[in-house]
């Protein structure tokens, strides 16, 4: 029993691994896009699915907010591999009209 328990975390962990991993490799390719390919609700957003070490990874854009500055919050959930409690990461970068991203949620001062 406590073999079977470990193999499952170990699994649990594993999978999380590779969720990260290729949220990375997507959250840094969705960075590259046009402002205004970003600058959709996320019904409209076809999501990005991988195939990756035999597993169909699917991947959510999500606008969840265009501030007033028309800066543009977007978050990209990862799915498609069990985890610990159901748990799946994100990945979450701020777009400026510019093209440029930064990280972190705070405002910028003017």
């Amino acid at each position: 029993m406590a073999n079977r328990l470990a193999a499952l975390l170990g699994r649990y962990r594993q999978n999380w691994r590779i969720l990260r991993r290729e949220l990375a490799r997507v959250g840094a390719e969705v960075e590259g896009w046009p402002y205004e390919a970003l600058d959709r609700d996320a019904e409209e957003q076809p999501p990005i699915v991988r195939d990756v070490d035999g597993a169909r990874l699917t991947f959510l854009i999500d606008r969840w907010e265009r501030r007033s500055d028309d800066e543009l919050a977007i978050c990209i959930d990862a799915s498609g591999l069990p985890t610990l409690a159901g748990v799946k990461p994100s990945y979450v970068f701020f777009k400026r009209r510019d093209g440029s991203v930064h990280y972190s949620g705070r405002r910028r001062r003017r």
